[in-house]
């Protein structure tokens, strides 16, 4: 029908022109021009005028599909390849079909029982994070069908077109209603048509997908039947399923038909890589009706691509992503990032080869005009400009107030920028900015505070969803810098000099990042490091307390974790059925003398199993949470918790946040879940800090086009990034360290892995033997007499402490200080390292160095 309304379009026009012209503009038909005077011409008949026809435009769909008479199946935007897959079950044909009571030709596929489906694969898209760049910013699908024979009311979902497997799109009807279904945050979201349909005649599908105002909608023959909330990311079907749309029911994991439908005719289908409004849906409607029964339109329908802000900075949130961020050449295993303030001089960062991987700009405006500032307040250009000069080759980072905060929301927003930092002190200001942009990464500036306290500092940028706090160097300690990271919080340290000595301090803190006003002077110390040296040790996570010598989910396998050199402890929750919350990893109690329902059973029953692990002990019995707060609340107090919730409600979540509160510890809880609704709950109802598996997010075949999706989803859902062991990738961990976001691999579940697994270069990892680690060097300290005597102590994961002052080297990094004898000699600033000696299982050796010291 397209091509027909187009000629039809065409011919108007042109008749219009022609009708529109005077006799003296049409050429005589024998002569090349007219010889007769004008007042001699022969009066001819006035044309009445022509009706001016509106235009309405539609986008120009990405896939649209053509059923032929000689039975074949099209794409005319040539996007997708067509197969039938069974012709004995199903095949193009022409038919009739019934539409407001009439029956009308047409042609059709006609799915005639189970299986026989048609099958569109995309024909130029290489992997799922090319088919979400495309979708990412919304879509839209078209379908004109009829089901002859749905199935009964109580029956299960039929899919009539999906491209659907734990994750992506579909049309379905069920219990006697249709339904779109979009899956985001984890879950289907289906705006559904609330009343019968007709099986006999064709009916209009239209549904959308929104992540703008992140929405999902249905329209049923040109109205609007039904919108829903569809938070979060857009997931595609998992395993290959992502590349195969089926036509007349549904596919598998491996992207073959499986037998969800029964029967159906469909005589359309398109689908938009953009959304549409309620009237263009209305146009659709108009257009396929048209098209079936050959009545002409009385408005013109153009097909056009979406129009695009030629000035934005980015075509799309996606293609705003930084890929070639610069990698110091450093032994440091996972050197912190490096975010350098904006000079003068700073559009040549684009242009070096060893730059920043993030400028800070502050922002100013004026007369309208946003500009980007430097360290001093001091406009070094308009921020388009600055951001634009930034060439991709550097993430852009915005300070905001609140004379500046809406003005770069919108900016943000305008230009597409998904790959951005917002820095700001008002927790409130940076949570509602950065809450106002699909990907804004907020930072909680935490500089001007007279003290940090880490319960404190992670409950404020928890409520405005910050993963990464902005600290001064001389407000951070060994242990305030280790509280804070156990919370999940990337710090980003601010010297506040360019001194070597400063720079190394900030490096053996544990740093997520320094930021600089120098940082070609930072690169260059980066690079001195020749040996692998940890300058984080990795945080170690305890898998349900310390299970390797411990029965699970009993107090005394939290306590042996908490006595290891574990910072956190993971742990499984569930409501009885008498309201209270039960420790347990699956949904029957394990390693005991029953299997009980958690969820069935009191809480008086599950105190009276008997564990059968061989770890057991006297007194060892089932924990539950509230005993859990009560002892950790006054012993272990630098333990955190990751509290899974696999009791999938939301009324878990508000147990543990009263208990939790009751008890002191909310500053000392993550909430997890493989639910994407239950921790968005818990963090917009409790503001506490949440954590949700990535893995699904990782293609290790496309690492860089994985970076878009997974921080995307990180910054919408406020998380970490998670992942399994199975799926972890060191360079996306380096792609993710410089935007602050902490990567973190499950489960270890040897000695052997847990040593390899130490020097990965991870921030932290899951483990089942958290005691592996104990013996591990953390950090060293160095202390010097009056007479200059040197000693150097080893400090281990759970406090040990070792003299190893015979074992270090004196690194001078000013002055003239010298080390003969173990005393010093000399002036300046010093440093020690130490090389360890392998450990049992991993025959790698590295360096560890201690903080710098004045001499």
């Amino acid at each position: 029908m397209r091509k027909i309304i187009s000629i039809i379009s065409l011919l108007l026009i042109t008749a219009m022109l022609i009708a529109s012209c005077s006799p003296t503009d049409v050429p005589d038909s024998d002569h090349e021009s007219s010889s007769i005077p004008a007042e001699s011409t022969t009066p001819t008949e006035t044309q009445p005028p022509q009706p001016q026809r509106d235009t309405v435009e539609l986008p120009v769909p990405y896939i649209d599909i053509n059923f032929t008479g000689g039975g074949t199946i099209l794409d005319s935007m040539g996007h997708v390849t067509c197969l039938l897959y069974d012709k004995a079950k199903g095949s193009v044909v022409t038919k009739n079909v019934t539409f407001d009571g009439k029956n009308y030709e047409t042609c059709a596929l006609e799915v005639r029982e189970a299986g026989g489906v048609a099958l569109l694969k995309y024909e130029y898209l290489n992997s799922s994070n090319e088919l979400l760049a495309l979708l990412r910013d919304g879509f839209t699908m078209e379908a004109f069908l009829v089901n002859h024979n749905a199935l009964s009311p109580s029956d299960n979902e039929q899919c009539m077109i999906s491209s659907c497997q734990t994750g992506g799109y579909n049309f379905t009807t069920h219990q006697g209603q249709y339904k779109m279904s979009v899956y985001t945050d984890g879950t289907y979201r289906n705006p559904t048509l609330n009343k019968p349909y007709s099986t006999q005649e064709l009916t209009h599908l239209v549904g959308i997908y929104d992540p703008i105002s992140q929405t999902a909608a249905l329209y049923v023959n040109g109205d609007i039947v039904s919108e829903v909330s569809a938070p979060g990311m857009l997931a595609l079907a998992q395993s290959d399923a992502w590349r195969t749309i089926a036509l007349g029911g549904d596919i598998n994991g491996n992207g073959k038909p499986t037998t969800l439908c029964q029967s159906i005719d469909i005589t359309d289908f398109k689908l938009y890589t953009t959304t549409v409004h309620a009237s263009q849906a209305q146009v659709m409607y108009e257009a396929a009706v048209s098209e079936l029964t050959e009545t002409p339109l009385d408005y013109d329908v153009v097909y056009a691509l979406p129009a695009v802000n030629e000035n934005a900075l980015f075509a799309s949130i996606c293609d705003s992503y930084v890929t070639d961020v610069y990698e110091p050449e450093t032994g440091l295993v996972s050197s912190p990032t490096l975010l350098q303030y904006a000079a003068d001089e700073f559009v040549d960062v684009a242009f070096e080869e060893k730059r920043p991987a993030t400028v800070i700009f502050g922002t100013l405006q004026k007369d309208g005009v946003l500009y980007g500032t430097d360290a001093d307040g001091t406009p070094v250009g308009e921020l388009y400009n600055l951001v634009k000069a930034l060439n991709k080759k550097a993430i852009p980072a915005f300070v905001i107030d609140k004379g500046t905060a809406a003005a770069v929301r919108d900016f943000i927003n305008e230009n597409h920028i998904g790959d951005c930092f917002v820095i700001c002190a008002n927790e409130e200001l940076l949570g509602s900015v950065c809450g106002a942009t699909r990907a804004a990464r907020p930072v909680l500036d935490c500089r001007k505070l007279s003290a940090i306290d880490p319960s404190d500092i992670y409950l404020r940028a928890s409520k405005c969803g910050s993963k990464v706090i902005i600290a001064n160097a001389d407000d951070l300690n060994n242990d305030s810098m280790l509280a804070l990271r156990s919370r999940s919080l990337a710090v980003f340290i601010d010297p506040q000099s360019t001194r070597v000595a400063d720079i190394h301090n900030a490096i053996f803190l544990g740093a997520a990042g320094i930021v600089t006003l120098d940082y070609k002077a930072v690169i260059s110390y980066y690079e001195t490091f020749t040996e692998s040296t940890l300058s984080a040790p990795p945080l170690i996570v305890a898998h349900r307390g310390d299970i390797a010598n411990h029965p699970h989910n009993v107090m005394s396998s939290f306590i042996s974790a908490a006595q290891s050199g574990a910072n956190i402890t993971e742990l499984d929750v569930w409501m009885t059925a008498d309201g209270h919350l039960v420790l347990n990893h699956d949904a029957t109690t394990t390693g005991f003398d029953q299997k009980l329902s958690c969820n069935e059973s009191t809480r008086q029953q599950l105190k009276a199993l008997k564990s059968t692990s061989k770890f057991a002990a006297e007194g060892d019995e089932i924990a539950f949470y509230d005993e859990l707060m009560e002892y950790f609340s006054k012993n272990y107090t630098d333990m955190v918790f990751i509290v899974e919730i696999k009791d999938k409600r939301n009324e878990v979540v508000d147990l543990i946040m009263e208990q939790t509160r009751q008890y002191g510890m909310e500053g000392r809880i993550l909430i997890i879940c493989m639910t994407h609704s239950i921790v968005r709950y818990a963090y917009e109802t409790y503001g506490i800090g949440i954590q949700m598996n990535r893995s699904y997010l990782l293609n290790r075949a496309d690492i860089e086009g994985s970076l878009a999706p997974a921080c995307i989803e990180c910054a919408m859902l406020k998380t970490s990034f998670f992942t399994r062991w199975a799926d972890a990738s060191q360079p996306f961990s380096d792609m993710l360290r410089h935007r602050g976001i902490k990567y973190s691999p499950w489960t270890t579940d040897s000695p052997q892995a847990t040593d390899a697994d130490y020097l990965a270069g991870y921030p932290e990892f899951t483990t089942n033997y958290p005691h592996q680690t104990d013996t591990y060097v953390r950090r060293l300290s160095v202390s010097v007499a009056d007479d200059g005597t040197l000693t150097v102590t080893r400090i281990n994961y759970i406090g040990e402490t070792q003299d190893i002052t015979k074992d270090v080297s004196l690194i001078c990094l000013s002055g003239n200080v010298s080390l003969k004898d173990g005393k010093l000699n000399g002036k300046g600033d010093f440093a020690v390292s130490y090389k360890t000696k392998p450990p049992i299982y991993n025959k790698k050796s590295y360096y560890v160095y201690s903080p710098c010291t004045s001499y």
